[in-house]
């Protein structure tokens, strides 16, 4: 049993850089995973995607999707494996696995309720989907395109693959190591999701390319990864604190899902499309808040969190 920091805080620091090298650069390893752009500028407005050449390797491209796949989930194998590894000479190998397994959150006694937690924040974008008139049993609800959006190669990395991987890394292992380097919860809660969204930082060079290689593009992709670092940063707090709190990695992996499916909201279209349910939108939207509020505090508390409730010591 552990009764002091395993790691000093600036080797937890390195220990997350290093998972977070290990997860993008798995991308960049194999060819087949690397994506290729042609040399020259098209001009296409500001936003759009250019047409792609028959030589290039696009990420939605089937053999693309599928050696990434393939490399983040060796990668996030890997870093679940340096876990055991440390942990292994101080408890032997049975009990290792057990402890990191426990450390990872790979358990299933956090509250059900813990997983209704995000849906609760989407609720105002829900209300404005039934003004669009586009949920399930609605005019424009369409069962075949949202099926074919979920059940293809797309949807497998976007559903299963990327919320899995990225949730045991950035937020299991991160999380652990930085427990074990005696992080307190809340600057593990801060700290720990900007490794997450610099780990998107890559993408701005994909939609440079896409968007036409031109001084427009490179605006459009730098305005476009600036915020989604910021919003991977929120969104990276909101799972970390999940995880903490309950000690399990399944709602925030359910979280990340949820997330992905649903999008960024549209506030300010969404006011201008329905000008005359303005008031109902905003109340919707602040409901959204305070049940998430509620939902956060009530619904995620558990007994059996190494980290919201720990023993007198590190385990």
């Amino acid at each position: 049993m552990l009764v002091a920091p395993l790691f000093s805080e600036s080797q937890g620091h390195f220990l997350a850089f290093c998972f977070t090298v290990t997860y993008v650069g798995s991308l960049y390893l194999s060819k087949n995973a690397r994506l290729s752009f042609v040399a020259w500028s098209t001009h296409v407005p500001e936003g759009m995607s250019r047409q792609r050449q028959l030589d290039e390797r696009w990420r939605d491209d089937a053999d693309v999707i599928r050696a990434r796949i393939t490399a983040v989930s060796l990668a996030t194998v890997a870093s679940c494996y340096l876990i055991f590894q440390m942990l292994w000479p101080l408890y032997g190998f049975y009990a290792g696995v057990h402890v990191t397994f426990f450390r990872l959150g790979f358990i299933f006694s956090h509250p059900l309720k813990a997983h209704l937690v995000t849906p609760l924040i989407f609720i105002g974008p829900f209300y404005c989907r039934y003004l669009y008139e586009v949920l399930p049993f609605q005019r424009y609800w369409n069962t075949e395109s949202t099926i074919k959006k979920v059940v293809s190669l797309p949807g497998l990395r976007n559903y299963i693959v990327a919320p899995y991987t990225e949730e045991v890394v950035f937020r299991a292992c991160i999380l652990s190591i930085y427990h074990l380097s005696g992080i307190a919860r809340l600057p593990m809660i801060i700290l720990a999701p900007l490794w997450f969204s610099l780990a998107h930082f890559h993408h701005a060079w994909d939609l440079y390319n896409r968007c036409g290689r031109t001084w427009v593009a490179a605006k459009h992709a730098a305005t476009a990864i600036s915020f989604q670092l910021l919003y991977a940063s929120f969104f990276g707090s909101h799972c970390a604190y999940l995880f903490l709190r309950t000690g399990s990695i399944f709602p925030a992996i359910t979280a990340h899902i949820f997330y992905n499916f649903m999008g960024v909201p549209h506030l300010p279209l969404e006011l201008v499309v329905f000008p005359e349910r303005r008031k109902a939108i905003f109340a919707m939207y602040a409901l959204g808040v305070l049940a998430y509020v509620f939902g956060m505090i009530r619904w995620t508390d558990s007994s059996d969190s190494l980290y919201w409730r720990p023993p007198r010591s590190l385990l």
